[in-house]
């Protein structure tokens, strides 16, 4: 009985995951609550309840295998004393410290969720993951088809009472996540579930789910969450190109890969040339853009606050309420210039190589295993956050986003725990 407990409020605890990050995004924002920061929902606060309840009765087995979650969770800690001594208690610099702390819990008790329900099989667990995804791609086409101007969207959500403060995009994909640029850099984690799963099953329906993910991208006229797909996609040409020359053979299934998904990008032309051209227009106008404009100031006042308070920071997260009080956004659009004024170079310094060797413990574990396939999906998914971080995080706080930060931390860490079991080794690489 107590077994069949356990395993129901897993079951309800991964798939509530799921279906909040991948399906509803933002929509249960539009349930309002006034004592609720803005950008913080009812479907988050379900997911740190869920993961406090799991943790107090799993609390041993939680901190014997997540040291580096304690690690940050202090990092966390000691950089909000520093505020609290720079500029006195501050309640909304502590509700954004204690999120962070508790993204961190969520992400990696559901790694241990993951990995006692699905084990060493993650290419089950990847497929779930990428179902749920499809789910919110469809809503976020059904809401491009009969929403083309956000701003109808918000004027229909206001006629039941709804009102959401959203941007004005017009042609715009803006996803479940109400938002184009960070959804074009969300998108491509599913593509890169797809590229795995079919590399393990064979099956063509996963390159249909990548280029319909592939698709959306472009449909949001994104300039950096396109940018970041192209790189990563010139990274995979690159990397085929040096294994046929290498090999002086070209893979007959990579080749039948390569033409149907050409294909499919030229059938399907006609739903994305519109985008395509306003996204030219986009980039031969940059100098003019009112939004990179704004992004520029943006980037010059983080610089400013870095040299105010260059070795220790304004505290995690004063500057949210430093810059909320003089009627601005909640933080600087580059995550990297957000991190070093929140930390400081000293903590920055120590988060950086935390975050490094924990990776590259990662990979290394992976790399003495025998599935060339999790191999290959752990590069590409490195690379994709060498992008992200360094390029794309500069022009949206996307590392601090919600819907891309769980994921992201989500996999890392169930990865983690997968590399650390010796079953891997033994088993075969083929999927049938």
């Amino acid at each position: 009985m107590k077994n069949k407990i356990i395993f129901s409020f897993n079951n309800l605890y991964i798939y509530t995951f799921f279906l909040i990050v991948c399906v509803l995004g933002n929509f249960p924002r539009l349930i309002r609550f006034d004592k609720l920061p803005n950008n913080i929902s009812l479907s988050e606060l379900l997911l740190y309840l869920l993961g406090i309840i799991w943790i107090l009765f799993n609390l041993r087995k939680f901190l014997n295998l997540y040291r580096f979650y304690i690690f940050l969770s202090i990092i966390i800690s000691l950089s909000f004393m520093v505020g609290v001594v720079k500029f006195g208690f501050d309640l909304t610099a502590f509700l954004y410290a204690t999120r962070l702390i508790l993204i961190l819990m969520i992400t990696s008790s559901l790694a241990i969720v993951a990995f006692e329900k699905f084990n060493n099989r993650y290419d089950l667990l990847f497929k779930r993951m990428l179902l749920f995804y499809t789910v919110g791609l469809i809503f976020g086409f059904l809401l491009y088809i009969f929403f083309p101007k956000s701003e109808d969207l918000w004027e229909f959500l206001s006629s039941f009472g709804i009102i959401f403060k959203g941007d004005p995009h017009i042609n715009r994909f803006i996803s479940i996540y109400f938002d184009p640029n960070f959804y074009a850099s969300i998108g491509i984690i599913p593509i890169l579930l797809s590229l795995l799963l079919y590399n393990r099953t064979h099956r063509y329906i996963y390159l249909v789910y990548g280029l319909l993910f592939i698709i959306s991208i472009f449909l949001t006229v994104s300039r950096s969450g396109i940018a970041a797909f192209i790189m990563l996609f010139m990274y995979s040409l690159l990397k085929e190109l040096l294994i046929v020359f290498n090999n002086l053979i070209i893979k007959r299934r990579l080749l039948y890969a390569l033409t149907i998904s050409f294909l499919l990008l030229l059938l399907t032309y006609p739903i994305y040339s519109e985008s395509l051209d306003r996204l030219i227009e986009r980039i031969v106008t940059i100098k003019s853009d009112e939004s990179a404009y704004a992004r520029y100031l943006s980037f010059t006042f983080g610089i400013n606050i870095i040299e105010e308070n260059l070795f220790f920071g304004t505290g995690y997260n004063y500057l949210a309420s430093y810059m909320l009080s003089m009627g601005m956004l909640s933080s600087v659009d580059s995550s990297i210039l957000t991190i070093i004024c929140n930390f400081g170079i000293f903590l920055s310094i120590i988060i950086f190589f935390i975050v490094l060797i924990f990776l590259i413990n990662l990979y290394m574990r992976v790399k003495t295993f025998k599935d060339v396939y999790l191999l290959s999906f752990i590069r590409y998914f490195y690379v994709y956050l060498i992008i992200i971080i360094f390029f794309s995080s500069n022009f949206n706080n996307i590392l601090f986003y919600f819907f891309w930060i769980t994921p992201v931390l989500f996999i890392l860490f169930y990865l983690s725990l997968l590399s650390k079991n010796k079953n891997l080794q033994m088993r075969d690489t083929c999927v049938h």
